[in-house]
């Protein structure tokens, strides 16, 4: 996925974090047991596709949208999830378009996904389960409670990465001209290409819990600038020291792989 459909995305996922009106309606379709299928879009492209069913256009309230759940049919709203619009439609998307569904309902919303440009939720009262269409992206939302709990274990897996980082840091710089430095500074780069990848995870979790991950969004923050004040100086420091090698001696000494969490590792490689 690229930057504007990552982007894309993340607006259509806040629509469904904890907090929202959209999140308790579904939540409430999932405590009573009841399936559901929600499409957040109006366009000509939808209700071409559409038939049955009758016109609301009423405000959406976690409380109307459960009642209507338990009607057959899909139920449209707007695309910032604030109206009602149809009720109890039935959704004829191209035959043709692929899936990976088997399930009824949920091999219709993904092929209305895919065939337009519509954000789809598909409620499983068999699975118990949310799911997520947009254009060819799926995801299965997690109940709240389990996101904090992950979200809680990686949070302490990334403060000891960070504290380790920070010990890392202040060793090289106690005494930055021993024989030994250039291996140290290694050791920082791999530590931080470790804290990334956590810290990457911690923020596709962070965009579903919404605001209750508000305050945790601050401290990733923190962390990573200030990593990346820490990362400046071991960079220079690196740059400065690495001309006293040769490319092949570099290659040597950490191979491949540790010449690639270097930085400006490309005239390594070229030569």
């Amino acid at each position: 996925m690229d930057e504007t459909g990552r982007m894309e995305w993340s607006e259509k996922l806040s629509l469904v974090v904890p907090g929202t009106d959209l999140r308790e309606g579904l939540n409430r379709i999932l405590k009573a047991r009841m399936g559901a299928l929600l499409v957040l879009d109006d366009s000509r492209d939808i209700l071409n596709i559409a038939s049955g069913g009758f016109h609301i256009d009423a405000s959406m309230t976690p409380q109307r949208l459960s009642e209507l759940a338990k009607m057959d049919g899909a139920i449209i709203l707007d695309q910032r999830a604030k109206r009602i619009l149809w009720a109890n439609i039935h959704l004829m998307p191209d035959p043709t378009a692929f899936t990976t569904e088997t399930g009824t309902r949920h091999r219709t919303a993904e092929r209305v996904a895919r065939s337009t440009d519509a954000f789809v939720v598909s409620v499983s009262e068999e699975m118990g389960s949310i799911t997520l269409y947009f254009r060819e992206e799926k995801h299965i939302l997690e109940p709240t409670e389990n996101i904090g709990i992950r979200f809680n274990r990686m949070m302490q897996v990334l403060e000891r990465q960070f504290r380790r980082i920070n010990a890392t840091e202040v060793d090289i710089l106690q005494d930055p001209n021993t024989s030994g430095v250039l291996k140290k500074i290694l050791l920082f780069f791999q530590q931080i290409r470790v804290f990334d990848r956590v810290a990457g995870e911690i923020e596709g979790l962070l965009s579903e819990l919404g605001t209750l991950g508000k305050f945790q969004y601050f401290e990733l923050s923190d962390m990573k600038e200030n990593l990346t004040e820490a990362k400046k100086t071991m960079t220079k420091l690196y740059l400065e020291l690495r001309d006293s090698y040769s490319p092949e001696e570099i290659t040597e000494m950490f191979g491949e792989e540790g010449v690639q969490a270097l930085p400006d590792h490309s005239p390594f490689l070229k030569d």
